[in-house]
Parts: structure tokens; sequence; C-alpha cells
């Protein structure tokens, strides 16, 4: 009798040492066994290295809170990323590798569209369920299906936000400076409908095909001599400084419109900030003030726009995941649930794309965006 009174009190301190171990400091145990795989195609050298990074950060912090809080069900949450070095060959690659080396479940990334369309076959020809964060949807250009998915909604239902702001201003004559791209096609599509409703004529179309290495000179002298009294600029690295620099030379003093990259594009302790002074902004990619906070005490510095969809991305990824028992289930269980986040609530519509974000017009006034609507 005392040997069977012993055995069972050994296995009530085991018992009570387990349920500690879970429960008794708020978190659960993650076991090392049969972890949820993510991998993260990712522009980490290359003209989007500067979103590429932000991007694997914010991704890390939700990796390490998953982990804090007990993994999903026990199971702890990996994150391998590769570089695609903002090149549709090298992201293909990337791919590839984290599928068949890797043995990971599900791909997030993707930062900028013409790196990122190519990755939408191969996520079905790989059966692996692909997430691209940062990027909109654009019917007949970056249009995911299948097992690829987008973390924002159509870009028409975005750039149509400057309506307002277009229907009271003095604007007579648009012109749209853009990169030769999906997105930047599809910003000149809307923008030249939208004026045309406004009855304020066909816009100027000029697209350009490299990156960071414009004068932009005969661009602007054509604007002027056209009577274009607005230009709509689609342009990342150094190009925005280098076209408002030679406007401000060539004494062309137009209204200009773009997206919060511009924002980025004057990072660099030298650039003349003042250029921006009067910059309309189209900001369809504002982080939370929570995000924002958690980003800053981890990384000592603001996170770039769109970063916050990168941390989903890793949340709704995982999820997905550990709900599925089989590869080729993963995207089916995308489409068809709704996922919480500590950002909020995600679910993709038919298209594989969210419905709304939130979309603000700002200005720049003494070096502060000063919201218009």
């Amino acid at each position: 009798m005392k040997k069977a009174l012993g055995i069972l009190g050994l296995i009530l301190v085991i018992a009570a040492g387990a349920w500690l171990i879970h429960h008794g400091s708020g978190t659960k145990a993650v076991s090392s066994e049969n972890p949820i795989k993510i991998g993260a195609v990712l522009s980490l050298t290359g003209i989007a290295a500067s979103y590429g990074e932000p991007a694997r950060n914010a991704m890390q912090i939700a990796i390490d809170e998953i982990n804090a809080n007990g993994g999903i069900d026990g199971r702890p949450v990996s994150l391998t990323v590769e570089d695609d070095a903002t090149t549709p060959a090298t992201g293909i690659s990337a791919f590839r590798k984290l599928v068949d080396a890797d043995g990971i479940a599900g791909i997030v990334g993707g930062n900028f569209d013409f790196a990122t369309i190519p990755l939408f076959p191969v996520a079905d020809s790989e059966h692996v369920a692909f997430i691209s964060p940062a990027n909109l949807r654009i019917p007949g250009g970056l249009e995911p299906s299948g097992n690829s998915f987008v973390l924002m909604p159509d870009f028409s239902k975005v750039i149509v936000g400057l309506k307002p702001y277009l229907a009271q201003s003095p604007i007579q004559k648009l012109a749209v400076v853009h990169f030769k791209s999906t997105f930047g096609t599809q910003i000149a599509t809307t923008l030249g409908a939208t004026m045309t409703e406004l009855d304020r004529g066909p816009i100027v179309d000029d697209a350009y095909t490299s990156i960071g290495n414009n004068d932009f000179r005969t661009t602007i002298i054509k604007l002027k001599q056209e009577g274009v009294d607005a230009v709509f600029l689609d342009m990342v690295d150094i190009d925005p400084v280098t076209f408002l620099t030679q406007a401000r030379n060539l004494d062309y003093h137009p209204t200009v419109i773009s997206y919060y990259g511009i924002i980025d594009s004057f990072g660099a302790p030298t650039a003349d900030k003042t250029l921006l002074e009067g910059v309309v902004v189209l900001d369809w990619e504002s982080s939370s003030a929570r995000f924002q906070q958690l980003y800053q005490k981890r990384y000592g510095v603001l996170a770039t726009h769109t970063a916050e969809k990168s941390y989903e991305s890793i949340y709704v990824m995982a999820h997905a995941i550990a709900a599925t028992k089989n590869l080729a289930d993963v995207a089916p269980y995308l489409a068809t649930h709704s996922f919480e986040t500590p950002s909020g609530t995600v679910s993709f519509n038919k298209d594989h794309a969210i419905d709304t974000t939130p979309v603000k017009i700002e200005v720049v006034k003494d070096g502060n965006l000063i919201p218009l609507f």
C-alpha cells in the first residue's frame, strides 16, 4: 500500500510540475517538435532593400511574439528568409529553394510588383501558399489567385481616393511620371479616368525604364511646355530627389502628388527636404501607433510603411498552416477563413485580396505631414 501511495504521490508531483510549466508563468511551453515553418522572399539587396529589411524586422517581431506566448497549439514558428535582390529570376530561385531545400509550408514576401508577379505561378506549380503583404491587387497585372494572396485591396480603390482632392483643386492638366511597371501603369490608368470624369481632359502619361539613373530634364521641359500644372510621381530610390531638384533648377513649380515612398526617398541626412514642401501625399500604408511603438522600441527607428502588413502576414500564415494537415490545404484555408492578429482581423475576398485599407491625403508643410482629407 505504501509503495502504491508513493507512486501516486510521484505522479501528482509530476503532473503539478507540468501544469506549472504550462500555466504558472502565464505562457505555454513550446515544444521544438513539429515546428510551423514559414519562408520569406524579400528584397534585402537591390533597389528595394530599404523596404525588405524593415519587412524582415516586422516578421521577426511576430515570430518572437507567437513563440513567447506558447507558439500555436504548442508548436513553435520558425522563419527562413531568402533575398530576391529585387530581381524576378533571383526571387523565383529563392522561392523554390525555400520549398525544395528548406521544407517550408508557406511563404510570405515580395516587395516590388515586378519581383512579386513572377512568384504567383511558382506558388501554384509548387502547391505552396504565398502571401504578399505590401502589394496591391491590379487586375490583369498583379492578380493573385490559386495559391497566392495579397494583404492589400485593389489598387484602383486606393488611387481613386485622390478624387475628392482633385475635384476641389484648381488642377487642370495632370501628368503621371512613373517607372514602367504594372504598378505605375495602374496609377496612370486610374488617374486618367478620374480626370476625365472631372472634365479636365486627358492626362500626360510619361513612363521611364530604369531606376536611379535618370536626369529627368527632358521630361520636365516637355511638361512645362505642355502646361502641365500637376505631376503625380511614381518614383523610388533617388529618383524623386532628382526630379524635384531638376524641376526647381528649371523654374518648374507644378503641384506634386505622390505616395508615402517619396518621404522615404528623402531619408538621407544630406537630402534637401525643403524640396518636399507642398507635396501632396496619398498615404495608404500607415502603421498603427501600437505597431510603431513595438518596432521603435526594438529597432530604435520608426517602421517604414507596409512593415505592419508583413507583421500581420506571419500571424495569418502561421495559423493557416497550424490548422491544416497537408501543404495543398493551406491556400484553400486562407481563402475561406478569417484570422485574428494583434493588428486586427484579416480575411481575403474572392479575389484573394482584402476589401479596404485606410487612405489619407496629406500635404508636407514645414517638414510635417498635415491632413487634407
